[in-house]
């Protein structure tokens, strides 16, 4: 059973980066058993669309095989314990994973497997996530990116030159901008609220 689940829960990585865009390949689907299996993926979000439309696809190929998202308050701290108690889940959400992670433990190493195929994968996305011991990159990979996204700054020079400013070149020139501009009744910068 435990080989079966690692390899139902290799195939959910692969559908999740295939939904979001890292890889166009999804490995070789595993024996279908008479077995009903339930794999339980935790996250730190209350609904999780992703998860739910690869559930649903997943469990049509696969109807012996239920997909359960798991929300978790306190994502970190609660992962931790939920990982360390009498039933863990299968896969869960992670920044990273290196040597002083306390989810070492609970990682399967993603590297070399022949059911998952991550040679399209942008190399840039997995080497950010290649495990480093004492500095040095080995060759072991523990999580992969669910996405990306792009940053930029985008500058309306119209509306600088009509208030007489130019676009910023350093830190006191962006500061007297934002203060221009929330003086004459506009927002400097937006973005993000979650990371910015």
């Amino acid at each position: 059973m435990n080989i079966k689940k690692l390899s139902l829960l290799a195939l959910i990585a692969a559908l999740i980066l295939a939904i979001s865009g890292c890889t166009g390949n999804v490995p070789k689907a595993p024996e279908v058993t008479a077995e009903p299996i339930t794999i339980t993926v935790a996250g730190g979000w209350e609904d999780c669309r992703a998860i739910d439309e690869v559930a649903r696809k997943f469990t049509e190929k696969y109807p012996n095989c239920t997909v359960r998202y798991e929300y978790l308050q306190d994502y970190n701290n609660s992962l931790v314990k939920r990982m360390t108690g009498d039933s863990p889940v299968d896969v869960f959400f992670t920044s990273n994973i290196q040597a002083d992670s306390p989810l070492l433990p609970y990682a399967l190493n993603l590297n070399g497997r022949e059911d998952l195929n991550l040679t399209d994968v942008f190399y840039g996305l997995t080497q950010n996530f290649t495990f480093r011991e004492n500095g040095e990159i080995s060759d072991r990979l523990y999580a992969v990116p669910v996405g990306a996204d792009m940053r930029g700054l985008f500058v309306n020079k119209t509306l600088l030159a009509s208030l007489g400013l130019t676009v910023p070149a350093n830190k006191a020139s962006l500061l007297n901008a934002c203060k221009v501009l929330k003086e004459n009744g506009y927002m400097p910068l937006q973005g993000n609220p979650n990371d910015f």
